[in-house]
């Protein structure tokens, strides 16, 4: 009985160990870099940011399988297999639209088609209400260097602050 039990004990920590190193290598693929915070949004923006994917082993891996854990994300990959030392990107677009407040959300990368691992990337973002942009989104489109286009934008504030004002604006 004694022995059955030692090996059913020696069993359960081999699995959860193997479990564990699966898991652990599709997340070397994103080189340490699995998360984004977009930090504090205006309700309804329309948030995009691209993890770069770098096949480090030395065997070809497929993207099986994409998965997000809410709708107001989506994920896609630039390509569908990656060579190796291939790099490409899993490109993420959050609606701001579809949540007020603090939201995190994980995608899940599946690769394989030998070895299957999955690699979890987080995304998150703090939508606000009481700034509105309009248009909510600004496309400059592709530019020459040098040139200095200009596009126009209502903002309205709709907050308690007296004394509110912009002060600076950052391009992402």
């Amino acid at each position: 009985m004694r022995t059955v039990l030692l090996t059913l004990a020696a069993l359960l920590t081999f699995t959860s160990a193997t479990i564990t190193q699966q898991a652990a290598w599709a997340d070397k693929l994103f080189a340490g870099e699995t998360t984004h915070d977009f930090g504090t949004v205006l309700r309804g923006a329309q948030l995009k940011h691209s993890f770069k994917i770098t096949n480090i082993y030395k065997v070809p891996l497929d993207i099986t399988d994409l998965r997000v854990s809410c709708g107001c994300v989506k994920a896609e990959a630039s390509v569908k297999t990656l060579q190796p030392n291939e790099s490409a990107t899993i490109n993420i677009s959050m609606d701001g639209r579809q949540f007020v407040g603090s939201k995190t959300v994980r995608v899940f990368i599946s690769v394989g088609p030998k070895f299957i691992s999955t690699a979890t990337l987080t995304v998150s973002a703090n939508a606000r209400g009481d700034v509105a942009f309009s248009p909510t989104e600004l496309d400059f489109g592709n530019l020459h260097r040098g040139q200095t286009p200009t596009k126009p934008i209502d903002i309205e504030y709709g907050g308690g602050m007296i004394d509110w004002r912009v002060i600076e604006i950052v391009k992402n």
